[in-house]
């Protein structure tokens, strides 16, 4: 797993919070990282919606430990219209 976020980053003050209103456009990830040396916590979490082949879409949840292996669930949306139409 890179340290480069992947998708859209919302850079956070400790005495701010982001406007989730209101995100991007092309909005498609949320990634939260911790890294807390004293505690030896490096924790990852990560949610996405993507395309797929076969459904519309599907959202992706990933968290682990940064730089190690990552638990992934995967749930897949069906089309939301008729084919045809």
């Amino acid at each position: 797993m890179p340290d480069t976020p992947v998708g859209h980053v919302f850079p956070v003050a400790k005495d701010t919070t982001p406007d989730w209103d209101r995100p991007p456009a092309v909005f498609t990830a949320v990634e939260l990282v911790c890294i807390a040396p004293a505690a030896n916590a490096r924790r990852y979490y990560r949610i996405a919606v993507e395309p797929t082949l076969l459904d519309d879409h599907a959202v992706i949840r990933s968290y682990g430990r940064k730089g190690e292996w990552q638990r992934t669930c995967i749930t897949s949306f069906a089309p939301s219209r008729p084919p045809g139409r």
